[in-house]
């Protein structure tokens, strides 16, 4: 081998190792810009989820003689009557409410707006 071409080869490698330094960098930015964008809307879509609550109630035949009622509280009572719930097939119902009460507790009724007992 000539010295010339060891001046040559040692200066390809330097500018093999240059270009992958620099590759790297630009990776890690465009690795970083990626995440950053990727995690706001995941916590966007999680917050909205997580402020949203749906109860299933599935009734029999002889149950009810209309939409059935749901009544949520918590400890205090605020006096509210059944509000109706969504018919999702047959004879089960849904309702779907935004959970800043922290409810913990639920009586279901034959029909809405009316009290049994």
């Amino acid at each position: 081998m000539q010295p010339y071409e060891k001046i040559i080869n040692g200066k390809e490698e330097r500018r093999q190792k240059e270009m992958k330094k620099v590759f790297k960098r630009l990776f890690s930015v465009l690795l970083a810009l990626v995440m950053v964008v990727g995690v706001i809307p995941l916590s966007a879509i999680e917050t909205e989820a997580a402020e949203k609550k749906t109860l299933y109630l599935k009734v029999e035949d002889n149950w009810t003689t209309g939409t059935p009622g749901i009544y949520l509280w918590n400890g205090s009572n605020n006096n509210n009557g059944p509000v109706a719930m969504k018919l999702v097939s047959d004879n089960i119902y849904s309702y779907t409410y935004v959970d800043t009460d922290s409810y913990n507790n639920v009586i279901f009724t034959p029909k809405a707006g009316i009290w049994t007992g």
